[in-house]
């Protein structure tokens, strides 16, 4: 910082139903994920973001357009996540959580129809074998490598260890474990106490209340 020296840099490059940004995948070349609905069909790739042409590309049956859709990388591998479900606003029917790995889509997760919003409209993987799944109702973990499924808090900052800042609750999730690790003494947070950083490690928080700034340690 004393000599304004450039370590890294990050472009964003927007594409209409592009859901990832440039670099979310390691290697060269850069690849992201696409989604789309044509002649009845849910389209799903990774793309070569230099030559914008697909590296994998799956192709599945959908009932029903228009519809929402989504898809998101999985960190480290050449396998993505995406959601699809059918219909308009006012009108949605069940989302279908599928997961595109090497031996084909697999369907993971699906929320029945809910009529005014769709069942599941967020998709991000916290870490390669968590993903996190959000709509109307409350927020899912799924995990990949395992098939657990676990209702969670408002996605937050996640640490390289695996650990998710819940701001909302003034709190740290385990997320191999499940545990809740509160920031505040005591049955419940006073007025006016905050979440301000959550170290990279996961190791420490910064918490601030109405009379003073807490750090906080935090142990698995």
């Amino acid at each position: 910082m004393a000599t304004w020296t450039l370590l890294a840099e990050a472009h964003m490059r927007p594409y209409r139903r592009w859901s990832a940004p440039a670099g979310i995948l390691p290697g060269d070349p850069v690849l992201v994920t696409r989604s789309y609905v044509r002649s009845g069909r849910w389209g799903t790739a990774l793309v070569n973001m230099h030559t914008g042409k697909d590296a994998r590309r799956v192709s599945l049956p959908c009932e029903g357009v228009p519809a929402f859709h989504a898809v998101t990388p999985r960190p480290g591998t050449l396998e993505w996540a995406g959601v699809f479900c059918p219909g308009k606003d006012g009108d949605w029917g069940s989302s279908r959580v599928v997961h595109f790995a090497a031996d084909g889509p697999r369907l993971i997760d699906t929320e029945p129809d809910f009529g005014s919003t769709p069942g599941v409209v967020g998709l991000s993987f916290l870490t390669a074998d968590w993903l996190y799944t959000d709509g109307w109702r409350d927020p899912l973990l799924i995990n990949l490598r395992t098939g657990e499924r676990r209702a969670c808090p408002r996605k937050g900052r996640v640490s390289e260890r695996g650990q998710m800042l819940c701001r909302k609750e003034r709190a740290v999730l385990d997320l191999d474990t499940g545990a809740l690790a509160p920031l505040y003494p005591g049955d419940a947070p006073e007025e006016g106490r905050r979440v301000r950083a959550f170290s990279p490690d996961g190791a420490t928080a910064l918490v601030s209340t109405p009379e003073a700034l807490e750090w906080w340690h935090i142990s698995r």
